[in-house]
């Protein structure tokens, strides 16, 4: 809390002489104001920036495509000698690295002919030389602490004097009446103090600021219902005008930056207002400052774009999958009212698998392709001309499951067929692969020209059944393994190194 002297206790009494002022808890509420005149030119490039910017204007030299200076210009004509120069002089700009320069114009007499080509090689400019303003002012240079128009590169705040030798200098600030909001009561105490010659904005109704401090306790003692005060600061932009003191509650003011406010207040009020000042910078301050900041060596705006359009995209994909699926479902429905066979064959990718209960594939031709492909479920059905299934580690499993059509074909490494009565139907249906496997009870395989082919190569199970003309098992360790297994057909041929019928 800060201390007030004695000298000050006369000012404190009658203030409170006026019962129409807000009490709580003993304190006096008070509104003041942190009038504040945001920067008005961009701040110094550290030097990191400076280089970076440097930098990247080279890159965007070195990889921009040239300019076709004979196609847009007349060769020989003013146009081009102008675009020469301006040339030369950005040229000359990046190599100052954002120094300052100074050009000067050359004057020459030329004589341009009707075609509008001139024969010297030396045109003058007829730009006039832009006079760059100064970012230091007069004010700077003086010192003048009661102008606006220094540190154009700071925030300025506004500090009044009271009519008092300790703790003189401080915000603006006055007691809160009953009737009053806290901005209410903000703006007639600037007003009141500071007259009516600003153009002032509050940036909310809410304090960005409170602290607390007690009156001294010889005063407390003659006045016990008075213990200090609380002090609530509202945030306020200057945007014209000035401060204009009455030299009564205020005999002078001051706009000085946060580092300059310490040789004026107090120790105690400095170290209790200068977080709060930060915060005004920092928070509300941004909207109002061009500055640029640099994350890692990139713009904030360009990373805070980038941001954005990443989030869209995002968006932007998710919604087209959600109306895929939408229209997937609407399709699944009105195929299942009007029962339609489901046409959208091939299926083609990785992994790749249709599961379910009663699930059919229909299709013609129908193709099913690629590695570690499954198709899974009971009573599943695969019927089609010219039907394919083709893939490494590709697996039909489920019991009654069924793959009929002529020309049906299974082909891969390490494929199997498993299920309790799973048939293969189908004239000139083949069964290719290594390590292929047919397993299950009542597992039949009927056609003619049906043939399994493969090493390693087994048909596993009771009641196995391969029936049909010219119906070959062919490959080195194959076997066909079950209790009343049977191999029935003209011209049927079990052809291979070590195979069994067991």
């Amino acid at each position: 809390s800060q201390p007030i002297s004695q000298k000050s206790q006369s000012d404190i009494l009658n203030l409170l002489k006026s019962d129409k002022h807000e009490v709580h808890d003993g304190y006096r509420i008070v509104a003041g104001v942190v009038l504040s005149r945001n920067p008005i030119i961009l701040r110094d490039l550290h030097p990191f920036e400076r280089e970076y910017y440097l930098y990247q204007q080279r890159l965007e030299h070195i990889h921009a495509p040239p300019f076709p200076v004979d196609f847009y210009f007349k060769k020989g004509s003013v146009a081009e000698k102008k675009w020469k120069e301006k040339k030369e002089r950005e040229k000359a700009d990046a190599l100052l690295a954002f120094g300052s320069r100074k050009t000067k114009n050359k004057t020459s007499s030329e004589k341009i002919g009707e075609d509008g080509t001139i024969d010297s090689s030396d045109v003058s400019s007829e730009e006039e030389e832009i006079k760059i303003a100064s970012r230091i002012t007069s004010a700077d240079l003086t010192n003048d602490i009661k102008s606006l128009d220094r540190a154009l590169q700071r925030t300025l705040y506004l500090i009044v004097k009271k009519p008092r030798e300790e703790h003189s200098w401080q915000f603006p600030q006055g007691g809160v009446e009953k009737t009053e909001t806290l901005v209410q009561a903000a703006s007639r105490e600037l007003e009141e103090e500071c007259g009516n010659c600003m153009d002032v904005w509050f940036v909310g109704r809410r304090p960005v600021g409170y602290y607390k401090y007690n009156y001294p306790k010889s005063f407390v003692k003659d006045n016990a219902e008075y213990k200090g005060a609380k002090v609530f600061f509202m945030a306020a932009h200057i945007f014209a005008g000035q401060v204009n003191v009455d030299n009564k509650e205020i005999v002078d003011f001051a706009w000085v930056t946060k580092q300059e406010m310490k040789n004026y207040v107090h120790t105690e009020y400095y170290e209790a207002v200068k977080d709060m000042l930060e915060f005004i910078v920092t928070t509300l301050g941004q909207r109002w400052s061009s500055a640029p900041t640099i994350i890692h060596g990139v713009e904030y705006l360009i990373f805070v774009y980038l941001i954005f359009g990443l989030l869209r995209l995002w968006y932007v994909n998710y919604l087209w999958k959600k109306e895929e699926n939408r229209i997937a479902e609407i399709r699944a429905k009105i195929e299942k009212e009007l029962d339609v066979p489901d046409t959208t064959v091939p299926i083609n990718g990785t992994a790749t698998a249709s599961t379910g209960l009663n699930t059919s594939t229909v299709g013609v031709p129908m193709t099913t392709f690629g590695p570690s492909a499954s198709i899974t479920g009971s009573s599943m059905s695969i019927t089609g001309l010219s039907t394919s299934i083709a893939g490494l580690s590709t697996s039909i499993t489920g019991p009654s499951t069924s793959i009929t059509g002529p020309s049906t074909s299974i082909t891969g490494p390490f494929t199997s067929i498993t299920g309790p009565s799973t048939s293969i139907t189908g004239p000139s249906t083949s069964i290719t692969g290594p390590s292929t496997s047919i397993t299950g009870p009542s597992t039949s395989i009927t056609g003619p020209f049906t043939s399994i082919t493969g090493p390693f190569t087994s048909i596993t199970g009771p009641f196995t059944s391969i029936t049909g003309p010219s119906t070959s098992i062919t490959g080195p360790s194959t076997s066909t393994t079950g209790p009343s297994t049977s191999i029935t057909g003209p011209s049927t041929s079990i052809t291979g190194p070590s195979t069994s019928i067991t």
